[in-house]
């Protein structure tokens, strides 16, 4: 058991902050980050991993505009197109799964940065081949970097946060990638030609968070008081503590010997922990992350489905506008109820609805327009689908622990990914033969997904994270109710 002592350093602290930081009053972690509050080092912490999101907003948006560009100089085959696709969100996956686990091996600082620096340089080195094969292997390393980056972003910023409102403050992140999927698109309008400049915006951006991680972001203090090196964690929570302007400082960190034995022989079976001890937590929320983007490939196809339908190019763009505002009301909606709602439940009711609302496109006349048709199943359907994926985002590293969060949350973003590239090959025929009969598929797809999430056991809504390492029982807990008891007999 960790247990850790606070000083009081306000003169006029009344009787019962005398007791609370009195001598031989003891914290534990969990305690002592509910002491310090949510002030100027949080916000740090959450500006830094938000200009994070923004550069991966824009390096995952600049694929689909940076092909035509690359076309006028390198000559590339309609397999070539579909390789380079592959290539990049196979080093994704890749990179999610390498990533993830050296940040629970090595921590999450210089994982974090590793990944942003794989990002940075490969993209530097794509810039410098005019030939495709060379071009490809360069866009692939730049996926390696871009897909670790994500679960160990999310990561750091969840072992941060305070209990009562970490999921709004998780999926505030997805806002900002969104708006780096905007500046994706200005800064394609204004490269023209130039597919250099263009893959060069996320550097800069990226470059920017590499200086200001390196020099001003310290380790995760929850993973290196997993790690046991207690002295920093005890300087991290008082420069915490300073930045928030307490009244108190931490002041040492006692450790039983029993602690002291399992530091050392502590082992890093992390697939173990996932596949064997956590099978009933790992597996369906592999499922959860796995069906959705399977089906959400289709969405490749819904422009020449609706040339086909005989859909004008502006009613095309319309709609897909649409599509493109609607999951920001999504994020909006879930960012105020998250907290309060609880997660199992919005990612039951959101796979449900979705999946319905796609399944109801069996009803949709063969052949025909529909445009309101259109509007209301799709408009649902993105609406959901995006409070779906953003809860599942801030559920998968709540439900682990430090030995194993973010290799967890890398091990479900590559299945996204996997998903995501095994898709086109076997939707494709379908989406030709039967636009309605693939839609509907991907609506059972979510359907499944729904029966899965039933198969959830944690509720992590407004609790701290599990962690076996926090939460033994200790004589503090007695102590400290003692003392609340003693100060109301006092009043």
């Amino acid at each position: 058991m960790f247990l850790f002592s606070l000083k009081n350093t306000y003169e006029r602290a009344d009787a019962f902050e005398q007791k609370k930081y009195a001598p031989g009053f003891h914290y534990k972690y969990n305690q002592v980050i509910d002491e310090i509050g949510f002030g100027s080092y949080q916000y740090k912490i959450i500006a830094t991993i938000a200009l994070v999101n923004v550069s991966l907003g824009i390096f995952a948006g600049l694929l689909p505009f940076l092909i035509p560009l690359v076309k006028l100089e390198i000559e590339m085959e309609t397999f070539e197109v579909g390789l380079l696709i592959s290539a990049q969100s196979f080093g994704s996956m890749l990179g999610g799964l390498l990533f993830s686990y050296i940040s629970d091996l090595k921590g999450r600082r210089i994982s974090m940065l590793c990944g942003i620096a794989t990002t940075i340089i490969c993209s530097i080195v794509c810039t410098l081949f005019t030939t495709f094969y060379p071009f490809v292997l360069a866009r692939f390393g730049a996926g390696i970097g871009y897909g670790g980056v994500l679960p160990v972003g999310v990561t750091y910023l969840t072992e941060y946060l305070p209990d009562h409102n970490r999921g709004s403050y998780l999926l505030t992140m997805e806002i900002f990638r969104s708006f780096g999927g905007l500046v994706c698109i200005f800064v394609a309008f204004i490269s023209e030609n130039s597919w250099r400049f263009f893959v060069l915006a996320p550097v800069v951006v990226l470059s920017v968070n590499m200086i200001i991680i390196f020099f001003f972001l310290p380790e995760s203090s929850r993973y290196l008081l997993f790690r046991g090196k207690t002295d920093r964690v005890v300087e991290l929570l008082q420069d915490m503590c300073e930045q928030n302007s307490c009244n108190f400082t931490v002041q040492f960190c006692e450790i039983d010997n029993d602690e002291k034995k399992k530091i050392k022989n502590r082992k890093k079976s992390i697939c173990n922990t996932l596949f064997v001890r956590k099978w009933d937590i790992t597996i369906p929320l592999l499922m959860l992350w796995f069906f959705p983007a399977f089906g959400m490939g289709v969405f490749i196809f819904l422009p020449e489905i609706m040339l086909q339908l005989e859909f004008t190019m502006n009613e095309i763009y319309i709609l897909n506008s649409f599509l493109l505002l609607l999951p920001m009301l999504g994020i909006f909606i879930t960012t105020i109820i998250i907290d309060s709602f609880g997660r199992k439940q919005l990612i039951s009711i959101s796979s449900l609805i979705s999946g319905l609302s796609l399944m109801c496109f069996l009803l949709y006349p063969q052949g025909t327009k529909k445009i309101i048709m259109f509007y209301v199943i799709l408009g649902v359907f993105s609406i959901f689908m995006k409070v779906y994926r953003s809860v599942t985002y801030a559920y998968t590293p709540e439900v682990y622990s430090t030995s194993t969060r973010t290799s967890a949350v890398g091990v479900m973003s590559a299945a996204d990914r996997f998903a995501s590239i095994i898709q086109p090959i076997i939707f494709s025929n379908l989406v030709y033969t039967s636009f309605k009969l693939s839609l509907a598929c991907f609506g059972a797809c979510l359907l499944v997904t729904f029966f899965f999430s039933l198969l959830l056991t944690k509720e992590t809504s407004n609790k701290p994270l599990k962690e076996s390492f926090l939460t033994e029982t200790s004589d503090h807990d007695i102590g400290r109710s003692a003392l609340y008891t003693s100060m109301i007999s006092d009043q």
